[in-house]
This record gives C-alpha cells, sequence and structure tokens, in this order.
C-alpha cells in the first residue's frame, strides 16, 4: 500500500511538472524577448565574432528570446554622414520592434547607442562589453550597466621581464588610430615604472614594408609588445590576422600581446583578454535585466576578465620553460598528456576519493553518536512524560490567570470611556486658552482645510474662525505664497513616519497689506490611538529681530571696510621702509665714493692712481643707474594706477627680439661666471608687440635669474610655438624660491628675502612691473620653482596682428639699449 501511494504521489508530481512546463512554453511563445547586438566592428573580425557567437550560445536555449545582430564597421567606416545614415536604416528596420535590451561591443556602438536612444530605442536599457576606456560620467545616462574590456598591459611587461631574464628593450607596435593614442597614452603612464629595467621603442607611423623592415633588425635582448596596427601610414588596412603573420615572419624575437585573438597567430602570449568572456558576461548581466532587475542597480564589472595564455609552439619555438609560466595558465596546441587532457577528471577523481574517505569516517562517527543517543533519548522519554504532568498544571493555573485577565480588560474599557469624556473637557478647555495667547495659532485637518484658529489668527488675516473653517489656504493669499505653504504642509504629511514638528522662516500678508517675516512652528496632533488627525501651527512675528540683524550687519560691513583701510595704512608704512632703504643704500655708497675721491684729490697729484678713480666713478655711476632704474620704476607704477601706461603695438618677430636682447647681454651675464643659453623652436614668429616693453620685461627676468644664480650657474632662455600663442621661458638653478613666496611673488613690494637679511638688492616692484606689461599684452606670466634646484618665470603670448608694416628690431645696434641693460643690471654689483 505504502508504495502504491508513493508511485501515485510520483504520477501527480510528474504531471504538474509537465503541465508547467507547457505553460511556460506557450507563455515563452506567446511573450517574445527581443535583444539588439550591436557591434562596433565588422563581421569576420575574430574579437567581435568570439562576443556575437558567445551571447549566441548563451540564449540558445531561450525559445522566448529573439536575437538581432547589426555590425557598425567602424574600423572602416567612421564619419557623420555614415552615422547619419545608419541612424536612418536603423530607424526605418525596427521602428515596429519592441527591444527589451540592447548589447553593444566596443566603445564606438556604445556612443552611437546612447547618443541616439531617445530617437531610435527610447527607454531601452544598454548593456556593454568590450570598452577600453571607460568614464564614471558615462554612468550620467540612465538604465545602462555593463562589463569593461580593461586589459593589464602592466602584467604583460612583468610577465615578459620574469620569463626573459636577459630583457633589455620592448618594443611597441601601436598605430596612430584613436584607439592607438588611447593605448599609448595608458603604456606612458606605466613605462616610468619599468625605468632601469627595461628600455622602451615605439614603431608608429610606419608603412607595413617600414614596419617589416625595421622588425626583422631587431635581435637578441628584445621582445615585442604588440597593440593595434590596423592601418599603416598608407592608409592601408590590416586585419589581426594579417597583421600577427607579417610581424611574426619578420621577427626573430618574441612576440607578446593583450587580446586571446592574437594567441595561436604567432604571439607567445600575456595576460590576455578575451572576446569570448567579454561576450558571456555581457550575455549574463542581460539576461539579469530580462529577469526584471533595473540596470542602474547593477554595479559594472572591472576586474577578474583577464587570463594568463600561451601558445605552446611559440613557448618551444624560444626555448621557454613552462614551469616559469604563472600557476592556472591557459596553454593551446600543447601536445597531448594523459593528465593535462583528463586533469580535471583526475581532480575529480581524487576529490571523490577523498570524499568516501569523509564520508566513511562521518558514517562511523555517527553509528557512534547514534547509540549515545539512544540511551539519552530513554532518559529524556522518562524527562517528558514529568514534563506533561507539569504541564497540564500549569493549563490550569494559566487558565486561572486569563480569566483574571478578563475582568482587567473590562475595567480598562470602562476607564477608557470615563478618559474620552474629560478629554472632550481639556479640548473646550484648549479652545478657550488659544483665544488668550497673542501668538497666531490655526488648526488644518489632514486634506489641509482649516478646522478652527484663535483670535491672534483672525486678527492677522482678517477673517474670523467661522469664515475661515473648511477653507485652504488659496483662499487667502497670493499664488506665490500658496505655493511656499502647501509644499511645507506636503513635506510634513509625507514624513509623519520619521518627524511630527516642522519649523521654517517665511513670509505672511498681514490684513493690513504689510508682509511681514515669521517664524511658522506646525507638528502633527493625534488621538489617544496615536493616528493623525491634521496640523496645528503657531505663527511668531520675527520682523523686528530681521531688522536688527540686518542693522549688525551692516556694522559688520563697514568694520571691514576700516579693517581694509587699516591694512593699506600698514602697506604704505611698509613701501616707504622699502623705498627708503632702497634709496638710502645708493646714496650712501655715492657720498662714500665722493668722500673718497675727496681724499684722493687732497694728496700729491702725481700719486693719484687711474684705477682708483676709474674704479669709483664705476660705483657713482652704477648707483645712479641703480636710483634711476627705482625713479623709473616708481614712475611706471605710478602710470599703471593712473592708467596712463600705454603699449605701442607693432608687427614685430617676436624670436628675433628675444634673440637679440638675450645675445646683447650675454657677455655681461658671462663675465659673472654664468653661461647663459638660447633655444627656440621657430626661427620667426610675426605678432603684434611692443618691442620696448618685451625687452623692459625680458632685462627684468634677466636681471633676476642672474643676481639669484651662484657661480657657475646656469641661465636658459627658450621660445616655444603653441599655435594661438607664444611661450617664452627663462629658466635658471638658482636659489629657487620659497613655495609659500610664490603665490605673492607678482605682488608690488614683494620680497624673496627679508630686507635686512638679503644679499642682493631690489624694490620688489620689477615682477610687479613685469607682470602689468605681460597683461597689458593679453598675455600671463606663471613661476615654477623648488627651493635649491632653479626657477622657470613661463611668459604666454597670444599670437595677433595689427595692420602696422612688420618693423625690425636690433637691440645690439642700439645704444639706448646698452644704457637700459646698464639701468636694469644696477641692482647687481660688479665693481670690487
Amino acid at each position: 500500500m505504502k508504495k502504491i501511494f508513493i508511485f501515485l504521489l510520483c504520477c501527480i508530481l510528474f504531471f504538474t511538472l509537465s503541465l508547467k512546463s507547457v505553460m511556460a512554453n506557450q507563455d515563452n511563445s506567446n511573450n517574445k524577448r527581443n535583444i539588439l547586438i550591436l557591434n562596433s566592428y565588422h563581421q569576420g573580425l575574430e574579437w567581435t565574432d568570439d562576443i556575437v557567437i558567445s551571447i549566441t550560445e548563451h540564449f540558445t536555449n531561450r525559445s522566448d528570446v529573439e536575437l538581432y545582430i547589426e555590425y557598425m564597421d567602424t574600423k572602416r567606416w567612421m564619419n557623420d554622414v555614415y552615422f547619419k545614415n545608419l541612424h536612418d536604416i536603423y530607424y526605418f528596420k525596427y521602428r515596429n520592434i519592441n527591444f527589451d535590451t540592447i548589447i553593444v561591443s566596443d566603445d564606438d556602438a556604445l556612443v552611437f547607442a546612447l547618443e541616439n536612444r531617445d530617437a531610435l530605442f527610447p527607454n531601452v536599457p544598454i548593456v556593454f562589453c568590450g570598452i577600453n576606456y571607460y568614464h564614471d560620467y558615462q554612468l550620467q545616462y540612465p538604465l545602462v550597466t555593463g562589463v569593461i574590456e580593461d586589459f593589464d598591459i602592466r602584467a604583460t611587461m612583468e610577465l615578459m621581464i620574469e620569463i626573459h631574464p636577459n630583457l633589455r628593450e620592448v618594443v611597441i607596435i601601436n598605430d596612430k588610430s584613436s584607439t592607438g593614442e588611447n593605448n599609448k597614452k595608458v603604456i606612458e603612464g606605466i613605462i616610468p615604472d619599468f625605468e632601469g629595467e627595461v628600455s622602451f621603442r615605439w614603431f608608429e607611423d610606419m608603412t607595413m614594408n617600414e614596419l617589416e623592415q625595421a622588425v626583422s633588425k631587431l635581435k637578441g635582448e628584445t621582445a615585442i609588445l604588440l597593440m593595434t596596427y590596423n592601418t599603416d601610414a598608407a592608409e592601408n588596412y590590416f586585419s589581426y590576422d594579417e597583421l600577427v603573420n607579417l610581424v611574426r615572419k619578420s621577427s626573430s624575437v618574441p612576440i607578446y600581446g593583450v587580446w586571446n585573438m592574437l594567441l595561436g597567430k604567432g604571439i607567445v602570449g600575456g595576460k590576455l583578454t578575451s572576446g569570448s568572456t567579454q561576450g558571456k558576461t555581457a550575455a549574463l548581466l542581460a539576461e539579469r535585466v530580462l529577469n526584471g532587475e533595473n540596470p542602474d542597480e547593477i554595479p559594472v564589472v572591472t576586474d577578474g576578465q583577464n587570463h594568463y595564455m600561451f601558445d605552446y609552439r611559440e613557448i618551444k619555438r624560444f626555448a621557454l620553460s613552462l614551469k616559469d609560466l604563472p600557476e592556472e595558465s591557459i596553454i593551446i596546441n600543447q601536445p597531448y598528456s594523459l593528465y593535462y587532457e583528463n586533469k580535471e577528471l583526475f581532480k575529480s577523481v581524487f576529490f571523490i576519493i577523498l570524499m568516501l574517505i569523509i564520508i566513511i569516517g562521518i558514517l562511523i562517527y555517527l553509528n557512534l553518536r547514534r547509540r549515545v543517543a539512544e540511551q539519552e533519548l530513554r532518559k529524556e522519554q522518562e524527562k517528558v512524560k514529568t514534563l506533561n504532568a507539569e504541564l497540564e498544571n500549569m493549563v490550569e493555573e494559566r487558565t486561572g490567570e486569563l480569566k483574571c485577565s478578563n475582568d482587567q480588560l473590562y475595567k480598562q474599557i470602562i476607564l477608557r470611556d470615563k478618559v474620552e469624556k474629560k478629554l472632550i473637557e481639556k479640548l473646550t478647555f484648549i479652545e478657550s486658552l488659544m483665544d488668550t495667547i497673542p501668538n497666531p495659532i490655526f488648526l488644518k485637518d489632514l486634506d489641509c482645510k482649516f478646522i478652527k484658529c484663535n483670535s491672534s489668527f483672525e486678527s492677522l488675516i482678517g477673517v474670523t474662525s467661522q469664515e475661515l473653517k473648511g477653507k485652504k489656504i488659496n483662499d487667502l493669499c497670493n499664488e506665490e505664497l500658496v505655493n511656499i505653504y502647501n509644499e511645507k504642509d506636503k513635506e510634513l504629511l509625507q514624513n509623519i513616519d520619521n518627524t511630527d514638528k516642522q519649523k521654517y522662516e517665511t513670509l505672511v500678508l498681514f490684513a493690513d497689506g504689510s508682509l511681514r517675516n515669521v517664524i511658522i512652528n506646525k507638528a502633527i496632533f493625534k488621538d489617544e490611538m496615536g493616528d493623525p488627525l491634521g496640523i496645528v501651527g503657531v505663527i511668531t512675528d520675527i520682523t523686528n529681530e530681521k531688522e536688527k540683524e540686518l542693522l549688525k550687519q551692516t556694522v559688520v560691513e563697514k568694520k571691514l571696510i576700516i579693517d581694509k583701510i587699516l591694512e593699506n595704512d600698514k602697506m604704505k608704512t611698509e613701501f616707504f621702509s622699502n623705498i627708503s632703504h632702497e634709496l638710502r643704500t645708493p646714496l650712501n655708497i655715492v657720498l662714500g665714493t665722493v668722500q673718497l675721491m675727496e681724499n684722493y684729490a687732497t694728496e700729491d697729484t702725481h700719486n693719484i692712481k687711474h684705477e682708483r678713480l676709474t674704479k669709483n666713478i664705476a660705483i657713482i655711476k652704477q648707483n645712479c643707474y641703480r636710483l634711476l632704474r627705482l625713479v623709473n620704476n616708481l614712475i611706471d607704477v605710478t602710470k599703471i594706477d593712473a592708467k596712463a601706461l600705454e603699449i605701442q603695438l607693432k608687427n614685430c618677430n617676436i624670436v628675433s627680439i628675444v634673440e637679440e636682447i638675450t645675445l646683447s647681454i650675454s657677455e655681461y651675464i658671462e663675465s659673472k661666471g654664468v653661461i647663459l643659453i638660447f633655444d627656440t623652436e621657430i626661427e620667426e614668429k610675426i605678432m603684434a608687440c611692443d618691442s620696448d616693453k618685451i625687452e623692459r620685461i625680458m632685462l627684468n627676468l634677466l636681471s633676476n635669474a642672474v643676481k639669484f644664480t651662484q657661480n657657475k650657474g646656469n641661465i636658459l632662455v627658450s621660445i616655444s610655438d603653441e599655435g594661438d600663442s607664444v611661450s617664452i621661458k627663462v629658466s635658471d638653478n638658482g636659489i629657487g624660491i620659497p613655495l609659500h613666496k610664490q603665490k605673492e611673488i607678482f605682488s608690488r613690494f614683494c620680497q624673496i628675502i627679508d630686507l635686512f637679511t638679503r644679499n642682493h638688492e631690489g624694490s620688489g616692484i620689477g615682477l610687479n612691473l613685469v607682470k602689468t606689461l605681460v597683461e597689458m599684452h593679453g598675455g600671463t606670466i606663471s613661476v615654477e620653482s623648488q627651493l635649491g634646484q632653479g626657477s622657470t618665470f613661463i611668459i604666454n603670448l597670444p599670437v595677433k596682428t595689427v595692420t602696422d608694416e612688420i618693423e625690425e628690431y636690433n637691440a645690439i645696434l642700439s645704444q639706448d639699449c646698452v644704457e637700459r641693460i646698464n639701468i636694469e643690471f644696477s641692482d647687481i654689483y660688479s665693481v670690487s
């Protein structure tokens, strides 16, 4: 009888499952799930084919899924007209098909799908794969998730160094396509980590013939990292198979890569990204979307997609050892080995044997435990009998307690009726109390309709409590205030579970027509059971307090103005202290020199040495130049403040101006034991500038460079063309500028070294004047410096021209220029 029952139960279960399967198949046949697979590249490209095959294999057993496959072919076609035609074609083909999700492979398809989704596939989730350079900003688009093609170049380079101990050079083959340029940026960010281990060389921007010749010359301690080279310098297209074959034929050194589609074609291997893995992962994510998950809540897969993979034939070709390869490496084309071919089977058998031993041990242990348990069970049965008797006694006692509880509950009901009557009495009392409170008070129901208010609220709005009852705020205020009050009421009612109170400041239109600042305190009032009944609000007029606060703010602002005036007075004091020092120093030197010359005049005329007179005259002349430089700077500063200093723009060769100014002072600078170097990337650049002001700028910067550069130091003046601007740099390897001074170095009267401890003279006006002259040209100036290593001043001038003819500049032949050089360099004492 028992066997028959079990058989019938199995039949019923089988019938139920079969019926469910049939119903599911019927439902699936009536509700097809449409998926569009949009590929960036063309059919026949192994990477793309691997992705498509993995996706289609995943959905093979889903009869309810219909796949549509498109290839954009962007490796061979890529322009705006082509993308517009693709848009029109897809719109015509799929305008009547509702897709449940779109799977895109590689960057071009993702960009196309995101930009055209609203027009072609509105609100359709997107799952991406094969994305090389994914940025978080792409998450700004809703309903998007996927898997990143994060190829591991670093791991492949580390592998090359590990299994080739004599490796000294890595040659990187990479084209100039957008993908190639992105690859180059990634690799250049990694190269510094391998400095000292290997050197790197790029093969790019070559024709295929040139590439083959270059590869054929590689010998010895060199390996190749093959990236993308689908298009050569002659714009010839090559598939990955053609590329690998051509490079391998020409190469006598090992080749490594980062994509598994190159494996088996001629590369040794590497940590490779797999198109099949990308496609499989994307299919799993798409299935989660089909099952109802929100794509925005599915994390983007960023790791675990790469594996160490190698070609056995290439390993043997270069006599590499399998033992040197990482564990869990995948090796293709390996000769048959019983263990390697059935590695998983051997592991399974070993595991099964181990499990059997464990199970036998467990059974023995359980058998012993069973015997012990039987003995304990007999003891527990005796205890249960005793407990049953005790339980019967407890039930009788509990029954008596329940009768007592019922009597107490009846008494509580009577007590609640009394409490309700008292509440009604209290409510009457509260209504009377509301009228005694000076603050306006109102009550609203859950529909935000007024129930009652006190006399203060009646006076505020000019409506009686009886007239107010049943009205909304819309009937009392203008639209702007109504929106504010309604939003606050809605916010309070929506957050009843979190908070039942609210306080905010707003404006209220009083009955007298005045608009006053008030604070409204609101709360939810509830019944005895804790259920909300409505809103109670209390209004407090804070207009007078606001006016007091405004007055305080005015006082604070005036105090700030006074502080600013005091700060300006302090600056003036520092300015006069600095200028007095700058004037007193050269005047003292001139005065002392004149006194010496007076002493010489009292000596015997025949004993006066010409060298003494020449030296003293030079001292007087230099300090006069220094005073003249200070006066000129003060005059220019005054003109700048009065906006009276102007520049005379003329078309000039900026390269010639800077070069001739530099060369004109080279002999002077080198006499100080400093090497002056001029370097330019361009020979001519015609632009509008004021040559006198440029000369003033350069002489000031060079004077500073000489002043703070030690003996045998270097000064470099360089010019580079930045397209719409020209960059002029003056660099030295002198004492450098402290970091806290770099931000204020161009401020007026700023000194790098303290006034009473510095070894060089200067008023602190020069760099401020330089900055002003540069900005008058529409340019910018900045400084880069490290303490003890030197400084670089960088000037960027915009390239523009005026209608005047080109004016030539010759600093070497200008006597005025020599005079200006003596003035600008007067702070550097050379007379000994």
